[in-house]
């Protein structure tokens, strides 16, 4: 289960937080969903008890100049990445365990 929100054209008190957490959770629950995937980006989520995952997408870029330049760089911002989650992983408010 996902949960994401993209805006309104008006101001809802709580509206971000009912639409992307409590009602998918609650729904979740109730319809025994063991995965429950809030989205990319946010140190917050961490609050939530919910760990930084990688997200994956596929990006083009038509003009050669930024292809190359993403090229060039692709390995150092994903490893800089990698570390903020390790480093938002490392503060969750719970310790993820594994069986054997």
């Amino acid at each position: 289960l996902y949960g994401r929100y993209w805006g309104s054209f008006q101001e809802i008190d709580c509206l971000h937080f009912n639409a992307c957490y409590y009602t998918p959770i609650e729904w979740g629950i109730a319809n025994g969903i063991q995965i429950f995937d809030p989205g990319a980006g946010g140190r917050h989520k961490k609050r939530r008890g919910f760990p930084a995952l990688p997200h994956y997408s596929l990006h083009r870029f038509y003009n050669p100049r930024l292809m190359q330049i993403l090229r060039n760089h692709i390995h150092d911002i994903n490893r800089l990445e990698q570390q903020q989650m390790d480093a938002i992983n490392a503060e969750l408010p719970f310790k993820i365990t594994h069986p054997a």
